[in-house]
């Protein structure tokens, strides 16, 4: 039987959300969960005895403590149950399928080279298509999450612009899946993704940060006393201008914009190369251009501080990546200009923070707290 989440219901809504820390926090007990979401034992007890007969969440034994009683612990069954994401780049679609427990099933990733609508769909659904079938051997999948550069609508299921596509449609990815495989879709921008494995991985505990993800193109998200900045991707963080006076052309068709001097496609633009691997050879033009990409990245990282309030910087990213040095750029840009912040600000660099990985997470998450199917069975 289907059953769905009525917000207005309190059992409902207990569940939902009930569901959602456990998720989220990936072990965790009936004591903990009564203190961090302030429902009664009674209630969490309730739920979580339908969360274990759903097979959705199961539970352990721990270490013992000092009576001899061992700890029980509940965590999401990722033996039963996955989730799939999908990066969709300009230049490399990478697909990561994931237990809902966050453990790492496959990861696929491919080259997306002739750009155009066409072979967009076909990588895009040959990469699904491959996936699910291998994955609900298995398992039975629970969402798919796709992670989009450029804009998407606020309901989640329209990714309007993929500007590296020449002919590319505005296209209801949410609906077109949904129809197609009977998966619960969630479509949501790059850099929200990439913040989201972030926090999975590194529990901040309340940490404000920027993480900034400079690829093909740049995207910023903001997360702040425990949350994310709600619809912060249309603040184009990567078209943001850094050079007004005879400032580079931009794919956008502006001038002057970051991405120009600092994404993989400026560099590879104003290098003349035909490839960001092509003018990595060439060591000495590389460190001028990682010199360009690393003060505008810095001017850029200075205004966004002059906006928001954060206290660290986490940089991820090809572009990033690619050499030490542009690190050492933006650093020095940005503290040169920041000497008389009251609160310091670090910049960390991590790398392999995964957009695909962030995507599969996300959507197990907002599978359970949306108004959506509740029964994964």
């Amino acid at each position: 039987m289907n059953c769905y989440i009525d917000n207005h219901n309190p059992k409902q809504k207990s569940y939902q959300e009930v569901t959602e820390y456990i998720i989220r926090k990936r072990k965790t007990n009936r004591r903990e969960i009564e203190a961090e979401t302030g429902y009664s034992w009674g209630t969490v007890s309730s739920v979580v005895s339908l969360l274990l007969d759903s097979g959705l969440v199961e539970e352990i034994d721990g270490e013992s403590n000092p009576h001899g009683r061992k700890a029980r612990w509940l965590v999401p069954n990722g033996k039963k149950f996955a989730a799939i994401g999908i990066d969709l780049n300009s230049d490399v679609f990478t697909l990561t399928a994931l237990g809902i427990d966050g453990s790492l099933l496959f990861e696929d990733k491919r080259k997306f080279e002739k750009k155009t609508m066409s072979e967009f769909n076909l990588l895009f659904y040959s990469m699904l298509d491959e996936a699910i079938s291998k994955t609900e051997k298995e398992r039975k999948i629970v969402s798919i999450g796709v992670s989009c550069q450029g804009a998407i609508c606020d309901d989640h299921s329209i990714f309007t612009n993929f500007s590296f596509v020449e002919d590319w449609k505005a296209t209801d990815i949410k609906k077109e899946l949904e129809n197609r495989y009977k998966i619960f879709t969630f479509v949501e921008h790059d850099t929200h993704c990439v913040a989201e494995d972030y926090v999975t991985d590194n529990k901040p505990n309340g940490d404000n940060f920027l993480i900034v993800r400079v690829v093909s193109g740049i995207g910023f998200s903001i997360y702040s006393h425990g949350k994310f900045f709600e619809r912060i991707a249309p603040v184009d963080f990567g078209h943001t201008v850094v050079e007004h006076v005879n400032g580079e052309p931009c794919h956008c068709g502006a001038t002057g914009c970051l991405e120009a001097y600092s994404s993989s496609t400026g560099i590879i633009r104003r290098s003349g190369a035909k490839t960001f691997e092509e003018i990595k050879r060439n060591p000495s033009k590389f460190e001028s251009y990682l010199n360009d990409a690393g003060y505008y990245l810095g001017l850029a990282l200075v205004n966004a501080r002059r906006l928001f309030d954060f206290r660290t910087i986490v940089l991820t990213g090809d572009v990033i990546e690619a050499d030490a040095k542009i690190i050492d750029s933006i650093k020095r840009f940005f503290d040169e200009r920041n000497r008389n912040l009251m609160e310091e600000v670090k910049i960390v660099f991590l790398p392999g923070l995964s957009a695909s990985s962030g995507a599969a997470k996300l959507s197990i998450v907002e599978r359970f707290a949306s108004n959506n199917l509740l029964n994964a069975e």
